[in-house]
């Protein structure tokens, strides 16, 4: 069907023709879509369910599409059969080219062996030259030898028939018809009746909420009677039946008698609907002009009876009132030509409005909306990629289905066959506690389970926009419900823990075959919402179970194990001596592991009883569908193997499956390590031939357990790692021999001085993202925020092993610009967008920084399986252990100390400074690398490092000044501060000392001979530094400034900055914490103490006071981190530290009143959440657990800070309120003059003096600068 160059902006009305006609495929000429409108147009038929297939990238347009309801392979009978459909579009007039054309077309289909069909616009009748000839050679028949006649004309003005379709011998059609298009064509469909496109199996349809909010669900909730029905159900069936009825009834309204969420379904059938009322989706007064325009069209081709006319008059007339342009057809209908273009046009300029609305309305969904944002540019990128990545070939095509029913029909027989597999059970049990029995026993924690309410709808949360499973109900719709649900769902789990049995419901499983990369397909298990928001909570209380058995041998699927710990292991074996290594990838591992064979497993490392009778449950007599693309098998089936992918709790019961693996194979001399189904042995002593012969035996015991679990690997996706003697072992294994160890996305050569690569990174996806992250976001925050987790986090995530190069981090640099193109040039200086937004659009600086951040948790975090480490690997500090470390502190000549803990620098004035590495905080860090980057962005600012002053008469020139002296940097706090106050494009401009000049407001307003434009003073050409400096027009705006004297201050408008200096001096805590205790006796049983932290001008001082005593203690840190949150644990540290010194026989418990919330809740969590200064909140939590030993209770008490009135607080029972408040009070006075007297005469205090005046003289430079761009603007607006 030829479409008229409309295929990108019409696709909805050759949608809605198409459905009218029930057409399966279509193929569609002159779509004339350039590379953006291809995108578009793939993504809106995907949306509807359609197939689309655009030419690569060739020419400026592409002219032909094809679009089908069914990929190109449809089912005959019960088997299916593959053809390929072919789009043409021939050479106007041109017969010649036309038939080269044919004859190559057939040529390029002859290797797929398949048979075919060609439709398009031929541009010549099929008893013509080109075709003809075509047909003599017997290249092809005509479809259109079905009708009685010759086919009717199609082209346009209603004179030839240049539309039809062509086949190979082997497809005739039954039937064709002649319909009216979209444009000034006719359309043309065939029916074959050999092909039945039977309606695809799918899943019952459930009613769609009504109610989309969370007050709406509560009040429609019937909350009594809910009560009472799930009072009265006894069984866990009946209270899930109770719970998803009223769920369901609040939902959507649906009765509770009618309620079928609980209930065993079959798929169905449903037919398309494909009446033209149903199907479109336009407007109805686009509808009737569509209608209008084509019975218009038809009077004017075929002339009009009465009966038409009528029809005519009265469409007219129904057209004329929303439409009054019309209405001068109101008079008569005598030329049906003219009047159906008038309706044309009415037409394309509604459907423009509809478009301009649709867009309209898609930005402001996408406005505030950061995941539809992420959604859009992902999408967009992989339709870009797949665009670019070229055709399939005539063996992939021949033998690779692509129908989900035929995905099904080749794919099921195997599953099935896989987790019905019915083994020798009995032997094989036998093998696995032969195996168990050599393993050595674990001493196993006790185990709690939080499955409260509000634990269930923690869990919930982390399911948002997952897919629900087989009861239809999604994360979002359950998270409405009231209280008095998640109440019964808590007691529902309840009873599932002390019965160990599930409903029956759950134990039905949609299983969605997802295509990989690699091919095959990967099974992922939709089990429902309800069942994996518990099982996940199970996960979580059975942590400290599995750090009892997982050594330092698995990851992933467990807590606190990352992929950096697996690199960590394999960088640092390396570094002993590794030169052998086998990599396995074991074939379909989840869906191999038999059930009871892994509940033996569970049983021996003593997973708490609780938990086992529940994960049996769950998988007996479990049934299980197929589905692909939403089509469903045709039936359930009840598996015995397998476990299901997408269950919180596979991951787990896998990881202790391959546990008793490593165990197996560690005594024989190699370091095994488990990611899920990747297993890794690395030989650690001896020669190569030692090594070899090591992991020889390492694998015949290996094997014993494959043997015993019914595991194999898969020989293409295992290889030995090594050379040498390592290939005769990969010929002994049938694996591939390889020189590097890629795992994880990481390669790691063996030579530990050659650096690692990212081994899955493509940079290709990374720019085409960022092409795509300007174009959807409106706001630089947005932007800034997708540039971090879209671009940059692809190769953060591996910092301090693996990262980019600097060509390609180079690279990213211009389109990073170009993200932000609403508000950067290209002109913007590094030097000054990078300050404005924080640094966020530098990837150097973010990857430095994440390495350094690895660096940090690597010494600071300290997890219970790190104990397995040997001691040697445990020993090794950050800046060994990362192999980025040491380059990047090279790079920035910093030292660190032998064990990790202190990173030094010396500053400008030649004094070393260090970081504490846990003790002060990582702003600090930042600050440090800050002072490097922006050093090297100065040096590289073109128009600062290099005098760009021009050179001849009468030219509006700038000062000419010298440039800035070596290792110089600019904060911009100026134009930080004009960019957040900035109103207009003139005043964002300046803050990035762009725009102001001849050059921009020429192009700006289309300025013909811009370098002969005269500045407001005369001078020619004037630039924007003549403008904010030297131009008398402007001398009224730089009046109260002081002349720039750099060209740094000149042309960026920034002042030089320097280091922050050293705070002042401090004495050290232990003389302190001596005098305080001597003397002191606490002979109450009970004592108040208030502590407090302060911070100045980054000096800050701490504190304490002893309430019913008079000791009252401020001090300051001589620590390069003087934040408040480090002196309020300071001041914790020092009051615990003092009571344990006095003499304190009678203290029975110590009330420490606190403000500041977050030293509370640090000191009360787990020493391995991490967090902020993590190593200082460890040693004051040693202290208080120092005081407790000693039998004194400790107890910090919250209250508001400075006076502020909070609803939450609750203040502590055992003082009165205002007592309370007046103690904090006393202390923050107390720590506050102390602050002030350690900040008065201070380097820093000096140091913040001047960092004002500087951002005073910057923000006064940009704002005249935005005003001298205003009024050029206008003088020129004036000119032209």
């Amino acid at each position: 069907m030829n479409v008229g160059n409309g295929g990108g902006s019409f696709c909805q009305p050759i949608f809605d023709k198409l459905v009218h006609e029930a057409i399966d495929m279509c193929a569609l000429q002159e779509v004339d879509l350039n590379e953006e409108n291809r995108l578009s147009f793939v993504k809106f038929w995907t949306s509807k369910g359609w197939h689309a297939v655009v030419p690569t990238p060739g020419a400026a347009r592409a002219r032909s599409a094809i679009v089908s309801r069914v990929p190109m392979k449809v089912n005959c009978g019960d088997s299916f059969f593959k053809f390929l459909f072919v789009g043409f579009y021939g050479y106007a007039g041109n017969t010649g080219d036309t038939h080269a054309l044919l004859r190559t077309t057939c040529a390029d289909l002859a290797p797929f062996g398949l048979p075919f069909v060609i439709a398009g616009d031929f541009q010549f009748l099929a008893l013509e030259a080109p075709v003809s000839w075509a047909l003599a050679q017997g290249l092809f028949y005509e479809l259109d030898d079905c009708r009685s006649g010759r086919p009717p004309p199609t082209g346009p003005g209603n004179t030839r028939c240049i539309d039809y379709a062509v086949a190979s011998a082997s497809i005739r059609a039954s039937r064709a018809c002649t319909f009216e298009g979209t444009a000034d064509h006719c359309g043309v469909w065939y029916d074959v009746d050999q092909w039945a496109v039977k309606p695809p199996l799918q899943p019952p349809c459930y009613p769609a909420p009504v109610r989309h909010t969370a007050p709406d669900v509560c009040a429609a909730f019937l909350s009594e009677a809910f009560t009472h029905a799930f009072a009265c159900a006894d069984t866990v069936e009946g209270q899930w039946e109770v719970l998803a009825s009223y769920a369901d009834h609040a939902l959507t309204d649906t009765p509770l008698e009618d309620s079928r969420r609980h209930c065993d379904w079959e798929p169905r059938r449903r037919e398309r609907v494909t009446h033209k009322a149903a199907a479109a989706s336009e407007p109805l007064d686009v509808r009737r002009l569509r209608r209008l325009h084509r019975r218009l069209c038809h009077a004017h081709r075929h002339g009009c009876h009465a009966s038409l006319l009528a029809v005519l008059r009265r469409n007219v007339a129904q057209m004329c009132d929303p439409f009054p342009s019309l209405g001068h057809l109101r008079e008569g209908l005598c030329d049906f030509g003219s009047a159906a273009s008038d309706v044309l046009e009415v037409l394309r300029a509604r459907e423009q409005e509809l478009r301009d609305c649709r867009l309209k309305a898609w930005k402001l969904r996408c406005k505030d909306d950061m995941s539809r944002q992420r959604q859009w540019i992902k999408q967009r990128t992989e339709l870009c990629l797949q665009r670019d990545a070229g055709a399939v070939g005539p063996e992939v095509a021949r033998h690779t289905a692509v129908l989900p029913q035929a995905v099904l029909e080749h794919e099921g027989p195997q599953w099935r066959r896989l987790w019905t597999a019915v083994e020798d059970q009995e032997a094989r049990e036998h093998q696995v506690d032969a195996l168990l029995g050599s393993l050595p026993s674990i001493n196993v924690p006790d185990c709690s389970f939080d499955l409260s309410s509000a634990a269930l709808r923690r869990s919930m949360r982390k399911m948002l926009g997952r897919k629900g499973g087989c009861d239809g109900f999604t994360a979002e719709q359950l998270l409405r419900l009231p209280d008095a649900w998640w109440t019964g769902f808590a007691g529902l789990w309840a009873n599932i823990l002390s019965q160990g049995e599930i409903p029956s419901s759950w134990k039905r499983i949609g299983v969605s075959l997802i295509p990989k990369a690699s091919g095959g397909y990967r099974p992922i298990g939709l089990a429902c919402l309800a069942w994996r928001c518990g099982a996940r909570c199970l996960c979580l209380g059975l942590k400290p179970w599995s750090d009892a058995w997982a050594g330092a041998t698995a990851f992933g699927g467990l807590p606190k194990r990352s992929v950096a710990d697996v690199h960590r292991r394999v960088h640092h074996a390396l570094r002993r001596g590794t030169r052998v290594a086998v990599q396995e990838d074991l074939r379909r591992f989840f869906d191999s592991i038999h059930v009871p064979l892994a509940s033996r497993v569970l049983e021996h490392f003593g997973i708490p009883r609780v938990a086992l009778h529940v994960f049996q449950s769950f998988y007996n007599r479990q049934q299980r569908m197929l589905t692909v693309q939403g089509c469903c098998d045709q039936q359930w089936f009840q598996a015995s193997c397998g476990l299901i992918q997408g269950c919180p709790l596979s991951p787990l019961v896998g990881a202790a499956v391959m546990q008793v693996w490593a165990l197996t194979v560690q005594p024989h001399g190699v370091i095994p390590l488990t990611f899920q189904d990747d297993r890794t042995l690395l030989a650690v002593r001896g020669s190569a031939e030692q090594q070899c012969s090591s992991l020889r035996g390492a694998l015949g015991y290996s094997r014993r357990f494959d043997q015993a679990f019914a595991l194999s690997c898969d020989p293409r996706k295992s290889s030995v790692i090594g050379s040498g003697p390592a290939e005769a072992l990969a010929a002994s294994l049938g694996y591939e021999c390889c020189d590097k160890l890629s795992l994880l996305g990481v390669t790691h050569p063996f030579d530990v001085d050659c650096p690692k690569e990212l081994a899955r990174l493509s940079f290709e996806r990374i720019l085409v993202r960022l092409r795509y992250v300007g174009a959807v976001t409106g706001r630089p925050v947005q932007t800034l925020q997708h540039l971090h987790c879209l671009c940059y986090s692809p190769f953060l995530w591996a910092a301090g092993y693996a990262g980019p190069s600097k060509d390609e981090v180079h690279s990213l640099m211009e389109p990073i610009k170009s993200s932000l193109r609403a508000i950067l040039t290209r002109e913007a200086p590094p030097a000054l967008f990078h300050e404005i937004f924080e640094w966020k659009t530098s990837p150097a600086f973010c990857y430095d920084r994440a390495t350094l951040l690895a660096g940090i948790r690597m010494h600071c975090l300290r997890y219970e399986w790190h104990e397995h480490l040997p001691l040697d690997e445990l020993a090794v500090p950050w800046h060994e252990a990362l192999p980025c470390a040491a380059a990047l502190l090279s790079k920035l000549q910093w030292t660190v100390t032998p064990d990790g803990g202190c990173i030094n620098r010396i500053d400008g004035g030649g004094v070393t400074r260090s970081f504490r590495i846990g003790f002060d905080g990582e702003h600090v860090l930042r600050e440090w690398l800050l002072l490097h980057h922006r050093r090297a962005a100065l040096t590289k600012c073109a128009r600062v490092n290099r005098s760009l002053r021009r050179e001849g008469e009468g030219l509006a020139q700038g000062l000419d000044l010298p440039g800035p002296p070596a290792a110089s940097f600019v904060r911009a706090l100026g134009h930080r501060q004009a960019w957040k106050e900035a109103h207009d494009i003139e005043s964002k401009r300046a803050s990035f000392a762009t725009g102001g000049s001849i050059w921009h407001c020429g192009k700006k307003l289309n300025l013909t001979d811009v370098s002969s434009r005269a500045c407001t003073c005369g001078l020619l050409a004037p630039s924007r530094a003549h403008r904010t400096w030297v131009c008398p027009d402007t001398a009224d705006l730089r009046r109260s400034i002081a002349m720039p004297l750099t060209r740094c201050q000149d042309r960026l408008m920034a002042v030089e900055s320097c280091e922050e200096p050293p705070a002042p001096f401090a004495f050290a805590n232990e003389e302190l914490v001596s005098d305080t205790a001597e003397g002191l006796v606490l002979h109450d049983h009970t004592v108040v103490a208030a502590t407090d932290g302060s911070s100045e001008a980054n000096i800050g001082a701490y504190g304490f006071i002893l309430h019913g005593t008079e000791v009252q203690v401020a001090c300051g840190s001589s620590d390069e981190d003087q934040g408040s949150f480090k002196m309020e644990l300071l001041s914790l540290e020092i009051l615990f530290r003092v009571v344990l010194a006095c003499r304190t026989a009678a203290l029975l418990d110590l009330h420490v009143l606190c403000d500041c919330e977050s030293a509370i809740t640090a000191l009360r969590s787990s020493p391995e959440a991490g967090g902020a200064l993590p190593l200082l909140v460890r040693e004051v939590a040693a202290f208080r657990n120092a005081l407790v030993s000693q039998g004194t209770q400790v107890h910090l008490h919250w209250i508001p800070s400075h006076g502020k009135i909070s609803a939450r607080w609750i203040p502590w029972e055992g003082a009165h309120p205002d007592l309370q408040s007046a103690l904090n009070d006393q202390v923050d006075k107390l720590v506050s003059r102390k602050c002030k007297s350690r900040l008065h005469g201070s380097r820093r205090e000096a140091f913040q003096l001047m960092l004002q005046r500087h951002c005073a003289w910057e923000y006064k430079a940009v704002q005249a600068s935005a005003e001298a761009a205003r009024r050029l603007h206008a003088a020129l607006m004036g000119v032209g």
